[in-house]
């Protein structure tokens, strides 16, 4: 693939990738709106974050199995279809439920989409090119937490909070279009064609693959805390306006967005299972500061803050690493179940710890950092006893 045509490739992806993250990030400052409209209790408006990750997951389950028979592009196209109808369904939702309902679909088509794209990079692209390319895919994606936060504080100031949701479903048609213009579907030879069940003791009976798996899957329960409980950590506890809570919110997307674009270039020339180990370090050193410090000292937002942030950059180093790594070790017609479990087990964990985190809430920012320090810390601990597997370790 030359150079052009690879850019385009992976600005195509990354503006796919953007839409799960525009659908959870931009209705984080209108939760509390959405709470005072339906007459409940903020915490019942937050658990519709976790339900949302549930289903995001149960979305890419099924979107990764069917990608690998009907091939990409129809995952893909149905997953935004899906996504727009929700979106279109949330702007006239007038209670909790119905609320709950929305989200739910809006997840699913989500979820579709978002289990693709690695899938796609993996028919594409192999070692170093691979991370590489997946860097820079989730570097584009990490705009959307960067703005989203904006956007829909700003929203507010001018609209409802349902025009959030129209703002999504106007975005889902437009990259909707060139996709389905300039991707070609490969469909898979029907003798590749594998019952699910099958497919997925394949996937879980590669050791090697499951020490890479498990790096990406269990510290996105960390993710995900971090994302459910934000609007309490910023907003209720620090006292931060929608505005404020934008802006920080963005600084950490940020972050990520740098720390993605210094791994597309270190892997070139670093083993991305160096880069991967670094990446691990710095995701529970910064989490065990973080609990230090609100332990022992008064909370203070200018210490949170930056460690925080580093803790999500991290991420830019594991991501990527950890999933082409994984994905490298099955054979294609595998990649779209296998990045499925990996997304899954990831949301389904991160689901749980988000809402644990949400019941655990005491008033103060101990339950979600100590939930997030436990799923990095258990990620760390699979990857170890699972890695000695791995008897390819030396040659990426």
């Amino acid at each position: 693939m030359d150079k052009n045509k690879q850019n385009l490739f992976v600005f195509l992806l990354g503006s796919l990738a953007m839409i799960s993250p525009l659908n959870i990030d931009t209705c984080l400052p209108a939760l509390s709106h959405i709470s005072k409209d339906f007459g409940v209790p903020f915490s019942d408006v937050e658990i519709s974050m976790s339900l949302f990750f549930l289903f995001f997951g149960v979305g890419q389950l099924l979107g990764g199995y069917y990608s690998d028979r009907k091939g990409r592009k129809v995952i893909v196209v149905s997953g935004l279809i899906i996504s727009l109808i929700a979106s279109v369904l949330l702007s006239f939702s007038n209670g909790l439920n119905t609320f709950y309902i929305g989200r739910a679909v809006q997840a699913l088509g989500g979820g579709f989409v978002g289990v693709s794209i690695a899938a796609i990079v993996r028919d594409n692209f192999t070692g170093k090119d691979a991370a590489s390319v997946m860097s820079l895919v989730t570097m584009i994606a990490m705009g959307a937490p960067l703005v989203a936060p904006t956007i829909g504080a700003t929203l507010l100031k001018f609209f409802t909070w349902h025009s959030i949701f129209i703002f999504i479903a106007i975005y889902s048609i437009i990259v909707l279009v060139p996709f389905f213009m300039k991707m070609k579907n490969k469909v898979p030879d029907p003798s590749d064609n594998i019952s699910f069940l099958r497919g997925l003791k394949t996937v879980y009976s590669n050791k090697p693959a499951l020490a890479y798996m498990c790096v990406m899957a269990i510290p996105s329960g960390a993710l995900y805390t971090y994302l459910t409980t934000a609007p309490f950590v910023y907003q209720e506890f620090f006292k931060l306006s929608e505005s404020h809570f934008a802006i920080i919110f963005g600084l950490n997307g940020g972050g990520l967005i740098i720390m993605n674009k210094i791994n597309s270039v270190l892997v070139q020339k670093h083993s991305p299972r160096k880069l991967l180990h670094i990446g691990l370090c710095i995701h529970l050193s910064t989490l065990s500061l973080i609990l230090l410090s609100i332990l022992f000292f008064t909370p203070q937002i200018y210490i949170v803050l930056p460690l925080l942030t580093l803790h999500l950059s991290s991420l830019g180093l594991l991501s990527g690493n950890a999933t082409s790594i994984a994905l490298e070790k099955y054979e294609k017609k595998f990649a779209g179940l296998a990045n499925s479990q990996m997304r899954v087990v990831g949301i389904a964990f991160g689901a749980l710890a988000g809402a644990t985190a949400s019941k655990l809430n005491n008033g103060t920012l101990v339950p979600a950092f100590a939930v997030m320090f436990v799923c990095s810390l258990l990620g760390i601990v699979l990857y170890i006893t699972l890695k000695s597997f791995d008897l390819e370790r030396k040659s990426i």
